[in-house]
């Protein structure tokens, strides 16, 4: 096993651990990550809103929707951020898209064909 990634260096994704170089798939996968990790806040609050949906419209169960929300928060709080401020961004998104909650936001979503169900 070779000990560095001589073509990419040793701080690339896969940290020169492998003999062979990476796919192209995995270095397009890799690139992504700094705006992943400035995103994950919007993300966790999109993914609860996305999933607030599904619950409402019975595409998935209500108990679903709690673990997925469980989930989420878990994965907040070990991000180092907490349930109050998902929410703070959840409202800043209804905002900027004029709904008052949720339930509008989707429906606006809808209506722009930026939601598909």
């Amino acid at each position: 096993m070779a000990e560095h990634d001589t073509e990419h260096g040793s701080d690339a994704l896969w940290g020169g651990r492998f003999e062979d170089s990476p796919s192209d798939f995995t270095q397009v996968f890799g690139a992504s990550l700094p705006v992943d990790q400035r995103m994950w806040e919007a993300d966790i609050a999109g993914s609860k809103a996305h999933s607030a949906m599904l619950g409402r419209q019975g595409i998935i169960p209500q108990e679903d929707v709690e673990a997925i929300h469980a989930g989420l928060d878990d994965i907040a709080r070990q991000m180092g951020i907490s349930v109050p401020r998902v929410k703070e961004h959840a409202n800043a998104i209804f905002q900027k898209i004029g709904a008052a909650n949720r339930t509008e936001a989707v429906a606006i979503a809808l209506r722009k064909h930026l939601l598909k169900i």
